[in-house]
């Protein structure tokens, strides 16, 4: 799936094309030649628990780290936990659990889990690997939990705007309408 996200406001709004490949592996390949380093990579890696993440971890983050690293080794990642309301769900069903904060606290083994895998994948690299940023993201797509999706929205303005976009070279270069055209 491709999407449009709007980030900032006025002169400074800015349209990122969002690709979802939801995990599937098989259409790496296909979109390698489009990875580059101006780029914004969203690492979405469920919230399972810490025996099957580690089981999957070349499933889970392993491959699309090597795949990032390979295209576009500088590249900005944002790592988040989807799927975060799964856990502790069923004792914590309100809607005062669905905020940032509870998902980061009913997912915080994972969230460790998944920064120490990070900072593993990136001591393996000899040129020190991708720019990753930190802190680990805790989303849910469940009705209620918006401010968690808002959360990963606002940390991603902070790394596009960063420096007056230097994290991301592209940002701000004019588009032809013609590219819009051909979507």
């Amino acid at each position: 799936d491709v999407h449009a996200i709007e980030l900032g406001e006025g002169a400074k709004q800015v349209t990122l094309s969002v690709w979802d490949l939801g995990g599937d592996s098989a259409g790496l390949p296909a979109v390698q030649p489009y990875l580059t380093e101006g780029s914004i990579y969203l690492l979405a890696v469920p919230a399972l628990d810490v025996p099957t993440l580690s089981a999957g971890y070349a499933t889970y983050v392993g491959q699309w780290l090597d795949c990032l690293h390979a295209r576009a080794p500088k590249a900005a990642v944002l790592p988040v936990l989807t799927k975060c309301d799964t856990l502790n769900a069923a004792s914590n069903p309100g809607p005062e659990h669905r905020t940032p904060s509870a998902y980061s606290n009913f997912a915080s083994t994972q969230v460790a889990w998944l920064t120490e895998a990070l900072q593993r994948h990136q001591s393996s690299v000899p040129d020190g690997g991708l720019n990753i940023h930190y802190p680990v993201q805790c989303a849910s797509a469940l009705s209620g939990s918006e401010a968690a999706i808002d959360g990963v929205k606002a940390r991603m303005s902070a790394i596009v705007f960063a420096d007056g976009g230097s994290v991301l070279p592209s940002i701000y270069q004019p588009i032809p309408r013609t590219i819009y055209l051909t979507m």
